[in-house]
């Protein structure tokens, strides 16, 4: 649990979420990192081929589909 930090990790890593990981449970943080961080957060793993099969409050997991 990185606390907003996986907004950064993303940015900065996206070649390793878009080849290396087929699921993501992770904890997004709108009231650390803001929604509008948070829905380009998700916009940018949509791009990468991955998609929402579950969320329950500020938990999600993500599908990467390209894989």
């Amino acid at each position: 649990d990185i606390e907003g930090a996986e907004i950064d990790l993303l940015q900065h890593e996206p070649y390793l979420f878009e080849k290396q990981i087929t699921l993501i449970i992770i904890e997004l943080h709108p009231s650390i990192v803001g929604e509008d961080k948070v829905n380009q957060f998700i916009g940018q793993l949509n791009n990468l081929g991955f998609q929402e099969i579950h969320q329950e409050k500020t938990v999600y997991v993500f599908q990467n589909n390209s894989l």
